[in-house]
């Protein structure tokens, strides 16, 4: 539902299935709603349904206005759930706003990272995870970048911290004209996106706590268990 999120998310995509259409609606209130191209529906989301991907030609562009806003702020966090069918490279997540390459993905020999799993790349720069993720599972990824402590970016897998490391996003000179964002396929910007479903998708401007990135872990991937109710005897 619309009208529920904090001011610091300026973009929350459910992508939701509704009579078999899938769903690209911004549940924030600045309605962001993307552009669907070649993904379709299906029930089998982490939470409601899903976007299903099959790599090359299948993609979610977003609107840059409300998006910028927070990849341009001095912090930020971008949170998004996959399920990879095969192992190999692909995309889940890119963004160009004016300054660089926002990416994250699973790459082989990317630029100077070399072989990495979950990669960050500014130009040649690169938050990465020597740990690939399982396929046939659902993951939750989660990067957060915060300028007003040193620059550190982190790099969440299932609400745990995997790899960190400091460089300046913030206020970096322009080397990308385009504004484009897409959850995962092929276009002008990006590479192949995985094969798998992509599911809810959150930019916020705000560099989220690892309490808060764990806690919202446990709370989508197991609800049932999250919490429990005590009896008064």
């Amino acid at each position: 539902p619309a009208m529920v999120w904090n001011g610091n998310y300026l973009g929350v995509y459910h992508f939701s299935s509704n009579a078999g259409a899938l769903s690209a609606a911004d549940s924030t209130s600045h309605g962001a709603t993307g552009t669907i191209t070649g993904t379709t529906a299906t029930s089998s989301g982490i939470i409601d349904g899903a976007g299903a991907y099959t790599g090359d030609g299948t993609f979610i562009v977003i609107p840059s206005a409300s998006i910028n806003t927070a990849l341009e702020s001095p912090a930020w966090s971008v949170s998004e759930w996959f399920y990879m069918n095969s192992g190999g490279q692909g995309q889940v997540f890119g963004a160009v706003p004016y300054w660089s390459i926002v990416g994250l993905g699973l790459g082989n020999n990317v630029g100077s990272c070399g072989t990495a799993f979950w990669v960050v790349m500014d130009e040649e720069q690169c938050v990465t995870s020597t740990t690939a993720p399982s396929t046939g599972a659902w993951h939750y990824m989660t990067l957060t970048y915060n300028n007003l402590n040193s620059n550190l970016n982190v790099l969440y897998m299932d609400g745990t911290p995997v790899a960190s490391t400091s460089f300046n996003w913030y206020g970096a000179a322009p080397s990308q004209p385009s504004m484009v964002y897409a959850t995962s396929g092929n276009t002008a910007s990006f590479g192949q996106g995985i094969s798998g479903n992509i599911d809810e998708l959150e930019i916020s401007n705000a560099a989220l706590s690892a309490n808060w990135i764990q806690t919202e872990y446990n709370n989508q991937y197991s609800p049932s268990t999250f919490y429990s109710i005590s009896y008064i005897s």
